[in-house]
């Protein structure tokens, strides 16, 4: 709103970071039956985003981009200027959910 100078990399997050276990469990308390996280190959990727209606080049796109953070080949930027929201996992699911 004030205005820039320049490139500037602002990076936007929740109030807190959240694990799939956290999430499982709030999506679990939300529906009000136990959910739990569950990891699939990354093989599954393409196949799983083709199902929802992705094309080829969009479902091997995600791959490429799961793989490169699950090998720690890409990451966050963690740059100065951090802005955090307001709304909670929880808040945030119960619109959706």
């Amino acid at each position: 709103m004030a205005g820039g100078t320049g490139k500037q990399i602002v990076e936007l997050a929740g109030p807190e970071e959240y694990s799939p276990d956290q999430v499982a469990a709030a999506i679990g308390q939300l529906l009000g039956k136990p959910v739990t996280a569950q990891h699939a190959p990354l093989s599954a990727v393409v196949p799983t985003f083709k199902s929802f209606g992705f094309s080829d080049e969009s479902a091997t796109l995600f791959e490429e981009m799961y793989t490169s953070f699950s090998t720690g080949a890409i990451g966050y930027e963690h740059p100065a200027t951090l802005v955090r929201g307001k709304i909670t996992l929880a808040e945030a699911l119960r619109g959706m959910v």
